[in-house]
């Protein structure tokens, strides 16, 4: 075989190559740039999962809304130290990823603080339910920034950036139905439209974390 022909022989097979390394160079890229802290996504999802769980069955069967006494008595704390276990977890992630850090992690924070209070018995739940509301609202913008701007593994990106605007649709549909005039049948409409699409984005924010630890591997 002359030179010439082994020399194109040569670069063929690196043409051939190219593809194939292309499609592992997200990968590689993801898992040091997510480095030691996707065990902490990975509890920040089983928390949020398990927190999901409580959440529905609370509502499901101990019917918060309903006068006197009622209920399991422990599936609405279950849930809130559940809520902390799993925005602690997001820090770690947050952090590493950077980008918004300055939203997220603060808005973390103060939610895992306002958790422990309630669950302390420090704080009523009609004290600490706006101001943690206001906080996940800033943890959830945080999920639709990095998802559109850390560029992220396309899955998580999309599922983030989807369970994101859910849950802000759902919001601003929520908050506009209480310009309407009050118990009217276009409020409840807008109420209950706003929940469902608000509610799912939230309980998909929940698991999202996850998408983030199965890509990172």
């Amino acid at each position: 075989m002359s030179a010439g022909a082994g020399k194109d022989t040569e670069q063929a097979a690196g043409q051939r190559r190219v593809p194939a390394g292309v499609g592992r160079v997200p990968a590689i890229r993801w898992g040091r740039r997510l480095g030691g802290v996707r065990g902490w996504a990975v509890v920040a999802g089983v928390a949020g999962l398990a927190a999901d769980v409580s959440l529905v069955l609370f509502f499901a069967v101990d019917q918060p809304w309903r006068p006197g006494v009622h209920g399991t008595g422990w599936l609405g704390p279950t849930n809130d130290v559940l809520v902390v276990v799993q925005f602690a977890a997001l820090v770690p992630p947050a952090v590493r990823l950077r980008r918004g850090a300055l939203l997220g992690v603060p808005a973390m924070v103060a939610v895992v603080l306002l958790q422990v209070l309630l669950v302390a018995g420090v704080l009523s739940f009609e004290v600490q339910v706006v101001p943690v509301t206001v906080g996940i609202a800033l943890v959830i913008g945080w999920v639709l920034l990095v998802s559109r701007r850390a560029r992220l593994p396309r899955r998580a990106a999309r599922v983030g950036t989807a369970v994101s605007l859910a849950y802000f649709a759902g919001l601003v549909v929520v908050l506009a139905s209480l310009l309407l005039p009050w118990g009217s049948t276009a409020q409840r409409i807008g109420f209950g439209l706003g929940g469902l699409v608000g509610g799912v984005g939230f309980l998909g924010f929940g698991v999202w974390p996850l998408w983030l630890a199965e890509e990172e591997r």
